[in-house]
């Protein structure tokens, strides 16, 4: 059907979109005009009269309807009709919400599998048992703690720090002792002022001077080379370490 305007000639598909035209515009909506197909007449009677005479859209049950689209003068001698198939949108196919769910949980419990069997492989490659363990891998530890420490302790080591976390505060069995029997080497680096000095000093006073801090029955012979740019003759602070040269149990 179309809905024509009252002043002009233009007519559209829906009442709503001519409404919209004729309050923009300023037009009129016609007067005689029969809702059913928005044809409009000249008088009342030729309303009544179509109304009443054609039986206006009986025919519910068409394959097609009419739209009768009238010219500006509202005669409907000079009506055109044009007949448009009826268009059905269909989906192509539901919507599989439920599909989709199961597929998801699939793919989770398939990624849990790859997941353990990872960490399967990984731990077949890694040797706990105490049977296989040696003594020589144990005292060949830089860092300790107090298990191993009680276990098979080394001949000579330090307390050096401890191991804290948010749920385990810090306690006996969180201790770390660093091993002065075994040779190793350590690299310290960290932003200004968070502690690259006393790492080093802690270090070497467990290899240097003997305290109830370790166990130290013979102390190493040790060596320093301190370089900073902001020391110099002029002025400037010697490094932590070479404080350490000024306790009595230590021989310079």
């Amino acid at each position: 059907m179309a809905f024509r305007c009252g002043t002009c000639s233009a007519a559209w598909e829906s009442r709503v979109s001519r409404d919209q035209h004729v309050a923009a515009k300023g037009h009129i909506v016609p007067a005689f005009e029969y809702n059913s197909c928005g044809r409009f007449f000249k008088s009342q009677g030729a309303l009544d009269q179509h109304k009443d005479g054609l039986n206006h859209w009986a025919d519910s049950a068409s394959a097609s309807h009419c739209e009768p689209v009238c010219s500006s003068g509202g005669d409907p001698d000079d009506s055109r009709i044009f007949e448009e198939p009826m268009q059905v949108l269909l989906l192509d196919k539901p919507s599989n919400i439920l599909d989709s769910t199961t597929s998801e949980d699939e793919n989770t419990v398939d990624e849990e599998e790859n997941n353990l069997d990872e960490i399967t492989i990984q731990m077949e490659h890694l040797g706990f048992d105490a049977a296989v363990q040696h003594q020589d891998e144990v005292l060949s530890s830089p860092l300790i703690t107090v298990p191993l420490l009680r276990a098979s302790p080394p001949l000579q080591f330090g307390l050096f720090g401890g191991s804290v976390s948010q749920s385990c505060p810090l306690s006996q069995a969180s201790r770390l002792f660093y091993n002065v029997t075994c040779p190793s080497s350590v690299f310290i680096c960290g932003s200004q002022g968070s502690g690259k000095s006393n790492t080093l000093a802690c270090l070497l006073e467990n290899c240097l001077i003997p305290s109830k801090l370790g166990n130290l029955l013979k102390p190493l012979a040790g060596i320093v080379f301190h370089f900073d740019s902001f020391v110099s003759d002029a002025g400037g602070l010697l490094c932590e370490a070479a404080f350490l040269a000024s306790d009595n149990e230590t021989l310079v």
